[in-house]
């Protein structure tokens, strides 16, 4: 798999809000998307990802929630159950990355940054995915 050569999204699933990465074809680094609110469906959600960009996605990658231990959780299953249906409705393959800990590192570099939590919302969830994206990319580096 050359990721140089594919147009990646990356996503940081959650109940309420969805972070959206990007890794454009001719690049090898992610850059924070939009942030969306979840829809009454998961096919509705993922059909708002697809929607929201014009270039033909040749891959997703989504965060997978695990316990600090590695045991699945509640929000794992539905996860997992996302991917099944953006996988099946997309017709494009669906990475898993362990996601421990980026929603919090995502909040302390916002921190970092000077924002209130107020101000942190919008970039939170984009900055997780982000993240996610960022170490995919990593584990494929050629």
């Amino acid at each position: 798999m050359n990721v140089k050569e594919e147009f990646i999204v990356g996503i940081d699933f959650g109940l309420r809000r969805i972070g959206l990465a990007v890794c454009r074809k001719g690049v090898s680094f992610a850059l924070p998307g939009d942030t969306m609110q979840s829809k009454k469906t998961d096919l509705d959600t993922i059909k708002a990802i697809i929607d929201s960009y014009n270039e033909k996605i040749d891959r997703f990658v989504l965060g997978l929630p695990v316990y600090l231990d590695g045991n699945q959780s509640d929000m794992t299953v539905r996860v997992e159950k996302f991917g099944k249906v953006l996988e099946e409705y997309s017709n494009k393959p669906v990475h898993y990355m362990d996601e421990r800990l980026t929603s919090e590192h995502s909040d302390d570099l916002l921190k970092e940054m000077g924002l209130n939590r107020k101000e942190r919302i919008p970039y939170k969830d984009s900055l997780a995915a982000q993240l996610i994206l960022k170490d995919f990319l990593s584990m494929h580096e050629s």
